[in-house]
């Protein structure tokens, strides 16, 4: 189950040249600049399963006479902020769509959500770093984001876990970088004993994936304040990252993860990232898998899943 809720996107999934596929996945109560829908794919084909998925919309969302619902949250109506852009008319252009967009033709959304989601967790940024585990110390866990990205830099080629401390806040000073390593796990707190409580703050990018990374694994973690893009998935075809149990918050920039070919956009600190060069490519990119995640409350440029050329 992956939940996308109060996030301001272009679109929320965006797919250029990639496939998709959406399992129980639920869009709640976004705001959706773009026209083009909820999940925009370039082709048919691109959107290879769609069960149990649903939306719903703001509460005070309204039809119009064209039977489209347009969002009045406060931010103006369609029509006010097309005018702020300098474009005049109607409540909703003839090509808008609030469902999925998928080679030019929109499709709807046949379920509405109705049970309320989890309410996410949203980071106090207090600096504590407490272990409650009491069988776990600091020696065994990361609580310094620099040590953590050191430590997978320098890896010896045996270890494959690395261990963020229960309750750690990190703040980000530069991408951690996997690049050409198999079955590597950053999470919080151990398969044994769990954790879901783990802050990774700040930064332009959280996690890069590079190369024939596979089976690549973030799990447990809380993501939040990036500026660029937290996760850049940049393998090649073949290489795979899975993201399990993981919550986007108050993330700005483009997009929350990037799913690309170019390892040249391994990048730390800037600059703002342009997007329109990255849709030209059509060489094959990795597969990314998305469970029991959460995005919520993401001021991002483009959408919350960018996919180009890769899986998700």
């Amino acid at each position: 189950n992956v939940i996308f809720i109060n996030s301001i996107a272009r679109s929320i999934i965006r797919s250029e040249n990639g496939t998709v596929s959406l399992m129980s996945t639920e869009f709640r109560m976004n705001d959706i600049k773009g026209e083009e829908g909820v999940v925009v794919l370039d082709s048919e084909w691109a959107l290879e399963e769609n069960e149990n998925s649903c939306l719903l919309l703001k509460d005070n969302a309204a039809p119009t006479a064209e039977g489209a619902v347009m969002e009045n949250d406060g931010l103006g109506s369609f029509s006010e902020r097309r005018a702020e852009d300098g474009a005049t008319g109607g409540d909703a252009p003839e090509d808008y769509c609030e469902g999925i967009t998928s080679n030019g033709d929109c499709s709807t959304f046949f379920s509405t959500c109705s049970t309320p989601p989890p309410t996410p967790m949203i980071p106090t940024f207090d600096g504590t770093n407490t272990i409650p585990d009491a069988n776990m110390t600091s020696a065994d866990c990361f609580s310094d984001w620099d040590e953590l990205v050191i430590a997978v830099q320098e890896r010896p080629p045996e270890r494959l876990d690395f261990i963020i401390c229960p309750s750690a806040t990190l703040t980000v000073t530069e991408p951690v970088v996997i690049e050409d390593s198999n079955y590597i796990t950053i999470s919080c707190g151990t398969e044994l004993s769990p954790s879901k409580d783990c802050v990774i703050q700040g930064g332009f990018s959280h996690f890069h994936i590079l190369g024939t990374s596979s089976g690549v694994q973030l799990a447990r973690l809380e993501m939040t304040t990036s500026t660029g893009s937290s996760i850049m998935a940049l393998g090649s075809s073949g290489a795979t990252l899975n993201l399990m149990e993981c919550n986007w918050t108050m993330n700005e920039g483009v997009s929350a993860i990037i799913i690309h070919n170019n390892e040249s956009l391994n990048i730390g600190a800037g600059p703002a990232l342009d997007i329109m060069p990255m849709l030209e490519t059509e060489t094959a990119a990795m597969s990314v898998g998305v469970k029991d995640c959460m995005f919520a409350k993401n001021d991002l440029s483009f959408g919350a899943i960018t996919n180009m050329v890769g899986v998700s």
